[in-house]
């Protein structure tokens, strides 16, 4: 059975809606990376495909128009038919089929315009090729200010990292003045350079007062400070261990001054006085 003319017509106006989806999908990136004024296609070739685009988008507004045009011839009435006042149920069934038919072809012509309203939207922005070089040169600058802006960025960046860093720097450069050394300290004295002699304190194991000896003594084996502190403290000083370095000698016995040289301490009375001698 051969096909009808408005079903051959529908399978072209298909087939050329989906060579121009195709197309469209592929010409939309190309066309806005010209627009950006990039390197990345040819104008030729992309002019090329969109009058391909433009071509088929004038078939697809054809095929439709025909659609519509023969859809309309189908529907009007014959005039025996209409005349005809014996039609019956097959009459109305008919009439039916065809309003369908109607609402289903202005759905199709409907679709088909903005399609094609779509497509040459789409198709109808693409720079000259002086638009093109005027977009390249504007892309160039702009790329140019962006690379200064951002080493510029990272320079002050750069600074501010280090004026932060600056005051814990010489903090460091003022603490690791001197670094340490590994040795041990009476090595690294050993081999310090000579030079004047320099006197040490000797130290004892007495109290604060008693920390600082005097070189000369009145008695062999105890210094002058503690002869003269032996006075005030004789008992305690007696069982007191000689300040001399070595062993301590036989003859050196620590005998306590009598009692009666003791200066007597005066008692002070704490607190609030008794009044027993008032009674």
């Amino acid at each position: 059975m051969p096909a009808s003319p408005i079903s051959e017509l529908y399978r072209q106006m298909r087939v050329a809606m989906l060579k121009a989806g195709d197309l469209l999908s592929e010409y939309e990136p190309m066309a806005a990376s010209l627009r950006r004024g990039e390197d990345s296609y040819n104008l030729a070739h992309v002019s090329e495909l969109r009058m391909q685009i433009r071509q088929l988008l004038d078939q697809i507004d054809a095929v439709s128009l025909r659609i519509a045009s023969l859809s309309a011839r189908a529907q009007t009435p014959d005039p025996d038919e209409a005349s005809d006042n014996t039609a019956g149920l097959q009459k109305q069934l008919r009439q039916q089929q065809l309003a369908k038919e109607a609402r289903v072809e202005r759905a199709i012509r409907a679709y088909a315009v903005a399609f094609v309203r779509e497509g040459l939207l789409i198709v109808a922005c693409l720079p000259t090729p002086d638009q093109l070089r005027e977009l390249r040169a504007q892309r160039a600058e702009q790329q140019r200010r962006e690379a200064e802006a951002r080493r510029a960025a990272a320079a002050a960046k750069e600074q501010q990292q280090r004026s932060r860093a600056a005051p814990r720097q010489r903090r460091l450069r003022h603490r690791l003045r001197r670094a340490p050394s590994w040795r041990p300290r009476r090595v690294a004295d050993q081999q310090r350079p000579s030079g004047p002699a320099r006197t040490k304190k000797r130290r004892t194991r007495c109290s604060s007062r008693l920390a600082t000896c005097a070189t000369s003594s009145t008695r062999p084996g105890r210094p002058a400070a503690l002869t003269r502190f032996a006075r005030w403290r004789p008992t305690w000083l007696s069982c007191w261990p000689s300040c001399t370095p070595g062993r301590r000698r036989s003859g050196d016995r620590r005998t306590p001054l009598p009692t009666s040289r003791r200066p007597r301490r005066r008692r002070r009375r704490r607190g609030i006085p008794s009044n027993r001698k008032f009674a």
